[in-house]
């Protein structure tokens, strides 16, 4: 089992969850195909890290909030506050 549970769980850091400020983290709308959810939104752009590092904040870019769409999934911008 290495889905994403178990990666998050034992080795890696997902930065929305170290996040300090973040959105809902939604970076897909609408039915993907192929896919089995029935989930209108879903969160699938990820930024990782191998380790725990002081996120200030998480935000999804190109969804015509932050940025216009470019694709049919949006991308994610995290801001790392200064590790010396």
């Amino acid at each position: 089992m290495e889905g994403y549970e178990y990666l998050i769980s034992h080795e890696l850091f997902d930065t929305y969850n170290l996040a300090e400020l973040k959105d809902d983290g939604v970076t897909a709308k609408g039915k993907i195909a192929g896919w089995e959810s029935n989930a209108q939104e879903k969160r699938i752009d990820l930024i990782l890290t191998n380790r725990q590092v002081p996120v200030e904040c998480s935000k999804v870019i190109f969804n015509n909030k932050n940025k216009l769409v470019v694709s049919n999934h949006f991308g994610v911008e995290v801001k790392i506050k200064n590790i010396d």
